[in-house]
């Protein structure tokens, strides 16, 4: 970033603010380096685990991580003072209960959750076409089926977390333990590739969903292209295989 003179001092700060880890290597270093860890390493409880209270929430939107014998997540996404924050959450995994529910099911699981309250948009993991129909057959007319490039959605609540954009109410167990538990696959690290570990991960599919569909233009509002385009002029395709041939490329 540095080698973009177009940018002041004080425009650099702030794009710095954003990142850290591996995209603070990359977009802000120029560095093309391969991931590793716990993905949101920036997620502090400290700041961003909030107490539960009763906020006036000025609007809610609604995102959901569907699953058949895995987890299924709703969380309840409510704006406060110009912050957003996941405000309660609902989880059920077929799998540990050994009793999986049906689409009726959910969607009538869906309503006792809401209650009176009426969400802007249910945004809704595309995959899930035959509860996404179940949803619209019962009432549900604000149905959005989610945005679903994980790179760029990791990317972006990455940077939204820097940004101090949203928080997490204390209510939401299941959310706050993903973060510790939401990791890159390391074997399909060895290989140069960046992938999740498919592992409790239904939560952080639910959250990915309302921030890379609603709120990554309030994320990308924040810095400019030459920020984001820095170091994407090396090949992926070379880098991986310098990896796979135990190189490094820097």
């Amino acid at each position: 970033m540095d080698d973009n003179f177009s940018l002041s001092n004080k425009v650099k700060d702030r794009y710095k603010k954003m990142y850290s880890g591996m995209f603070y290597k990359r977009y802000v270093s120029g560095l093309w380096c391969l991931a590793e860890g716990v993905i949101y390493d920036m997620f502090n409880e400290d700041i961003h685990k909030v107490d539960t209270i009763n906020r006036r929430y000025e609007k809610y939107y609604v995102s959901i991580d569907y699953g058949t014998q895995n987890a299924t997540v709703f969380l309840l996404w409510g704006l406060y003072e110009g912050k957003w924050y996941i405000v309660k959450e609902f989880y059920y995994s077929g799998r540990n209960a050994s009793i999986q529910k049906s689409d009726v099911e959910y969607s009538k699981e869906l309503k006792n959750f809401l209650g009176n309250i009426i969400p802007i948009k249910i945004i809704v993991d595309p995959s899930a076409a035959s509860f996404i129909t179940q949803l619209r057959d019962d009432g549900f007319k604000n149905v959005l089926k989610a945005k679903n490039n994980v790179l760029d959605g990791i990317r972006t609540v990455a940077s939204a977390l820097n940004l101090g954009i949203f928080y997490v109410n204390d209510i939401c167990k299941e959310t706050l333990k993903e973060f510790s538990s939401y990791i890159w696959d390391p074997k399909k690290l060895d290989y140069g590739v960046e992938e999740v570990l498919k592992e409790k991960d239904h939560c952080m599919d639910a959250m990915r969903y309302f921030v890379y569909t609603i709120l990554r233009y309030d994320v990308e509002s924040n810095y400019d292209d030459s920020v984001y385009e820095k170091g994407k002029g090396v090949n992926r395709l070379k880098v991986n295989d310098a990896y796979r041939k135990g190189g490094q490329i820097f």
